[in-house]
């Protein structure tokens, strides 16, 4: 006997819940006041006996309960290992591609009927005691039982087009796995129904195979032309309420003639909000642009859509977005008031306030995304505590230091944020991007120059960063003094400089790394989400969330439709990671809900490798397999008949 999931059967270990109650189960008496219990004696004896004979049987029912549940989920199926190493009989691993450029016409109907049929009239040619194996994508089980030929038949009817990709590497692992977890002690052939695509047959990946002989179903189709959106992006980072948005398609001809006057329209919140007319050439790409205004605050859920046949499932691609009334900061401090007037006005995405550091609103903190510490002479405990706490919330402080800082007046403020003041060092000195990869500077710059000229400071303030404090150094002086780092509490971010942005400290303020920066930090104030995922059998979407989810979890349901699941997902304190792995679900936008309460929206589009139509050649398939030394036959027929 073999078990379709074995690893189930390690809960037979519960059994010792009932062993335990039974063991640790003591029943209270009632003491009752009698003259003679020489008559009671014997009752006594036999009540006891029965009632321990009752317990002893009530025991042995809750165990054979409990396994009897794992017996039952962990499937058991009889193999007879005996038939299965007889001479006649064989084992064939069935494999049958079912990927979207099986949906292409074939000489009759679809490739994947074709090679549906194809397959089912294959294993009704072998003798009845075959026993098979079975792959295909977007299975919901591992490879880890033999079928009958008739078990195999039903499953094969009900196989539909998936998303899932694999590489024929991986499904011979998979066959390899399922073959050793079932010690089957026969040689295995193959029956492969398959088109051939090119980025499939990965034959330098391929290991050293054992068995000989592969039988090879090819599929061969239509070659059609194929126009795909392949992805997607937005040049504007922060939406915000009555911003232009400007997004981008790139579309991809994957034919072999060119293509004129084809439209392509953007939808947004079920409504179209552009048109656009396309003319490409053939095995090019060529990006659309789309440009619109965002009238309504919050989720932005759209769709770029083309007309394309017969393959369609690359004709449209999903995105979203939050859309915010604007980013709030807060200026503490007169200082370099011009600069900052000058950069937050340059985009009608900021809206600033100037307040200065006698008249702060402690009670309107909150209402802002960043609040600026800019060159604050004297910092207050009413204000440093009113900051910690604003931060504590998910809230952004930057901290410019002001030359006049004595170790003793800041000290205390700065360990509460992982850094002690050393010293001041007067010379001037260049800085310099400690690390490209970083994070923070991720689509910053299109490119590393490191001849670009830097700006300098002086009068320094000499930085020590505190033991267990989680930061990232974004700027370092050229003899590795801090310039500027991101610290890390709890749900906010403290950015702190080294320097003061007077002219006569810096020239901070007039170069472009100023507004690049702070342009990075205003745009890592709000909720960062992704445009898009892909689907893949491991696709991970990231969540940040205030409060813990209930026990029944994040729920995903499909707009405009009743489709709705609930994945695998793990909190860890205020990130919530959801895999969608083995889920039968289609491409669109997902509203995510927890106890009927939205926590916002995600956008899933297939996988774009199956856009790509080409296809190795049936001879150049047996050139592959010839120089892995596997004996092929292949059958390019369509009848059944014939296959048979």
């Amino acid at each position: 006997m073999a078990f379709l999931y074995p690893w189930v059967l390690w809960f037979s270990s519960l059994i010792s819940i009932p062993i335990l109650i039974h063991l640790f189960y003591f029943r209270r008496y009632k003491t009752v006041l009698f003259s003679n219990t020489a008559l009671l004696d014997n009752v006594i004896k036999q009540s006891r006996s029965q009632q321990r004979l009752r317990n002893l049987i009530i025991l042995l029912l809750r165990i054979l309960f409990i396994l009897s549940l794992v017996f039952a989920f962990s499937q058991p199926f009889i193999a007879d290992k005996k038939e299965l190493n007889s001479a006649g009989n064989k084992v064939i691993a069935i494999y049958i591609d079912n990927t979207f450029s099986m949906t292409r016409s074939g000489e009759h109907t679809s490739l994947l009927d074709q090679a549906k049929s194809n397959a089912i009239a294959f294993v009704q040619s072998l003798p009845i005691n075959t026993r098979y194996l079975l792959c295909y994508h977007g299975m919901n089980e591992a490879v880890s039982r033999l079928l009958s030929s008739e078990e195999v038949q039903k499953k094969i009817n009900t196989i539909k087009p998936s998303a899932d990709l694999y590489s024929w590497s991986h499904v011979f692992d998979l066959f390899q796995k399922a073959k050793d977890a079932l010690h089957i002690d026969n040689t295995i052939e193959y029956a492969f129904f398959t088109d051939g695509q090119k980025y499939a047959v990965d034959y330098l990946q391929w290991q050293k195979i054992k068995e000989p002989k592969i039988y090879l179903f090819y599929q061969q189709g239509e070659i059609n032309s194929n126009l795909s959106i392949d992805t997607i992006w937005v040049e504007q980072p922060n939406h915000v309420l009555g911003g232009i948005e400007q997004v981008k398609a790139r579309i991809t001809n994957y034919g072999s003639n060119d293509l004129n006057n084809i439209p392509v329209r953007l939808l947004l919140n079920d409504t179209l909000k552009s048109l656009a007319t396309l003319n490409i050439k053939s095995q090019q790409s060529q990006d659309i642009f789309f440009k619109f205004s965002n009238h309504t605050q919050g989720w932005a859920k759209g769709k770029v859509e083309i007309s394309d046949f017969p393959v369609t499932f690359d004709n449209h691609f999903y995105f979203t977005f939050p859309v915010f009334s604007s980013i709030k900061i807060a200026v503490i401090g007169s200082d370099n008031r011009d600069y900052f007037q000058a950069f937050f006005t340059s985009d009608s995405s900021f809206k600033v306030s100037f307040f200065e550091s006698d008249n702060i609103p402690y009670n309107r903190l909150s209402s802002f995304q960043v609040v600026v510490l800019n060159q604050v002479k004297q910092i207050s405990s009413g204000l440093w505590t009113s900051l910690k706490n604003y931060a504590s919330k998910g809230g952004t402080v930057v901290v410019i230091p002001s030359d006049t800082w004595k170790k003793e007046n800041v000290d205390a403020f700065l360990g509460e944020i992982g850094f002690s003041l050393q010293s001041i060092d007067t010379s001037r000195l260049n800085m310099q991007i400690n690390a490209y990869e970083q994070d923070f500077f991720d689509g910053v710059f299109s490119k590393k120059d490191q001849q670009a000229k830097m700006p300098w400071a002086r009068n320094i303030l000499n930085y020590k960063s505190l033991i267990n404090t989680k930061n990232d150094v974004l700027l370092q002086f050229e003899n590795g003094q801090i310039a500027s780092s991101c610290v890390f509490i709890e749900k906010g971010k403290w950015y702190l400089f080294g320097f003061s942005f007077d002219k006569k400290n810096s020239d901070f303020v007039t170069h472009p790394l100023f507004v690049a920066i702070m342009h990075r930090i205003l745009q890592l104030s709000i909720p960062q989400t992704n445009l898009y995922y892909s689907l893949n059998s491991g696709t991970y979407i990231k969540l940040n969330i205030d409060t813990n989810t209930s026990e029944r979890g994040v729920a995903m349901r499909k707009v405009n439709t009743k489709q709705a699941f609930i994945p695998m997902q793990q909190q860890l304190f205020n990130e919530l990671l959801i895999q969608i792995k083995d889920q039968d679900i289609d491409d669109g936008i997902y509203e995510l809900t927890n106890e009927n309460i939205s926590m916002g929206y995600v956008a899933l589009n297939y996988n774009r490798h199956e856009s790509n139509m080409e296809f190795y050649s049936s001879d150049e398939l047996l050139k592959f397999l010839k120089d892995k030394n596997i004996e092929t036959v292949l059958l390019k027929t369509t009848e059944s008949d014939t296959i048979k």
